[in-house]
């Protein structure tokens, strides 16, 4: 199971008896991933809230799917879901010479970006946010094997750029 929820199990025996288990609820681990080049610790899945940690202490305003990791030291984050589930994750620790997983590669080109940017390595539509964590409304068409992303629209700033597991810093002039 990788979903949070209510489960129960029914079991059926030899002679046709069936009984049903009571429902619990099971809430799965928490995994924090890393992504050294976009400098953010992430999550997958969607979770009702969020709030990340750094060493230990509240990151004010840290309250979506990722959070910035530019800072060496210990990360971690406390989510709950819509069944009721209230988990902290295991602390993940980023500085020099980390070991972490290393996320499929996207690239953003150009980077910084005026009108308009192109997206390779993306495995699905590529999604954009502010550094909030709000998605904002890219227009996004593949082109063979990338995406030409539309950014008029955009204000100047710093958005992360997410598909699939891969994530990219942009930098919007």
């Amino acid at each position: 199971m990788t979903t949070s929820g209510f489960y129960s199990a029914e079991g059926t025996i030899l002679f046709g008896c069936t009984a049903m288990s009571e429902e619990v609820l099971w809430c799965p681990e928490i995994v924090v991933l890393y992504d050294a080049g976009a400098g953010v610790v992430y999550l997958e899945g969607d979770y009702e809230t969020y709030q990340w940690y750094f060493n230990g202490a509240e990151i004010e305003g840290a309250t979506t799917f990722f959070a910035d990791a530019s800072e060496p030291g210990n990360y971690s984050v406390f989510v709950t879901t819509a069944d009721g589930c209230a988990t902290l994750s295991e602390t993940f620790g980023t500085g020099v010479g980390d070991e972490a997983p290393t996320p499929p590669a996207m690239d953003l080109f150009p980077n910084p970006a005026g009108t308009e940017v192109f997206v390779t390595g993306a495995t699905e539509k590529p999604r954009f946010f502010d550094l909030s964590g709000r998605p904002v409304s890219v227009d996004a068409e593949r082109r063979g094997t990338q995406w030409r992303a539309a950014l008029q629209a955009l204000p100047a700033g710093v958005y992360l750029v997410v598909s699939g597991q891969a994530h990219a810093r942009l930098v919007k002039q």
